[in-house]
């Protein structure tokens, strides 16, 4: 009878609507038989089916009776194991000995608990078959990693476990909060970049008079000797011009490239915002990855101390050397170009690896659509 009643909970199946299509899979995996079925796919009606299933006779109780041991049996099945010449019970179940109370082993106390389940009919209909089915699914569903309740599960892109809906969105608005955070310092550092943009052009305007200044002083020296130096003059102007020429190139492309680092801040600023405030579609992932591009550049922006007096002030000086006095024969010798460093250069120079600034923008539509039409 357990397995008749088990059997009527199961097979039963209503026709399939669309109300009903994700229980599919649950109506299929009932019509397997237990041994098909995966381990981890349980079944509680079967399990309730089998508590309500007396050791004795193998059918459902009859009249539950509770002996003093704790064990419960059908009343019939009570009688047939009563000791009538020592009015004793042996208990079936752990071999205990009870006295038969004067009235009969009907006189033993009910299991009303069971006595309840029993009168709660099992069976599938067609108006409960999806409620019973939708009833196994949810206890067969996985427990969350978080607050370990059963629920439908997915990846946390926050924290990589499978967790569910309210623990992701808890996790996320924790993410949201740390962009927030570092969206306010990396927008209140980020001036830094403008402030270091400023200096190299006006860096990049003193390197150009101090080479003037030097050129003049060049040509004041060889104007005295300028039959003989003329092609030694030539030839240092040109040295001047070209380091001139190669230091203010490096500066006004320092300086493009702090401009174009400035501006993708801004822009990385206003699209993390857009998507803070709703107003862009970002899929949880992308969240993540813009925590740590941000973090990164937050990073950066905290470690960026701008010196652009010290990195980029070189001196150009021209001397005629120890052999001016015998310019007849010194001519080819006359006169070198030194570059002098700032203070302390030892100590500073490695830094100016530092203006260059690594790479801050975040995927755009326009970045994706410049890669799909290549």
């Amino acid at each position: 009878m357990a397995s008749s009643s088990t059997n009527t909970a199961t097979a039963s199946t209503p026709p399939t609507t669309n109300n009903t299509a994700p229980l599919q899979p649950i109506r299929q995996m009932l019509l397997l038989p237990p041994a098909a079925r995966p381990p981890e796919f349980e079944n509680p009606l079967e399990k309730i089916e089998q508590l309500l299933t007396c050791p004795i006779c193998l059918d459902r109780y009859k009249q539950p009776k509770l002996l003093p041991c704790h064990h419960t049996f059908c009343l019939p099945c009570l009688d047939n194991c009563v000791d009538l010449v020592h009015r004793v019970l042996k208990c079936p179940e752990c071999r205990a000995e009870h006295p038969v109370p004067y009235e009969g082993v009907k006189n033993f106390q009910s299991n009303y608990t069971l006595t309840g389940f029993l009168d709660i009919h099992l069976q599938a209909t067609d108006d409960n078959a999806a409620q019973l089915e939708a009833y196994i699914q949810r206890y067969n569903l996985e427990r969350c990693k978080i607050c370990e309740e059963k629920a439908v599960l997915d990846i946390c892109a926050h924290c990589e476990k499978r967790a569910c809906s309210d623990c992701r969105a808890t996790h996320l608005e924790m993410l949201k909060r740390d962009l927030t955070r570092v969206l306010n310092q990396v927008k209140r550092l980020s001036n830094r970049i403008t402030e270091a943009s400023d200096g190299l052009s006006k860096g990049a305007e003193l390197l150009t008079l101090n080479c003037e200044t030097a050129k003049d002083e060049v040509k004041e020296y060889f104007r005295r000797y300028y039959r003989e130096l003329k092609k030694r003059e030539e030839m240092f102007i040109e040295e001047i011009e070209t380091f001139n020429a190669t230091e203010t190139r490096l500066m006004r492309n320092l300086r493009d490239v702090l401009e174009i680092e400035s501006s993708n801040m801004s822009e990385g600023c206003a699209y993390l915002e857009a998507a803070l405030k709703g107003e862009r579609e970002v899929q949880d992932f992308e969240l993540v990855k813009l925590k740590n591009v941000f973090s990164d550049g937050l990073e950066y922006l905290r470690n960026f101390q701008p010196d652009a007096d010290e990195l980029f002030s070189k001196k150009l000086r021209f001397s005629p050397g120890d052999d001016a006095s015998k310019l007849p024969t010194a001519i080819a010798s006359f006169g070198e170009l030194t570059v002098m460093l700032p203070q302390f250069a030892g100590r500073y120079l490695p830094l100016e690896q530092s203006y260059l600034p690594r790479p801050m923008k975040i995927g755009y539509e326009s970045d994706s659509y410049k890669v799909s039409s290549l």
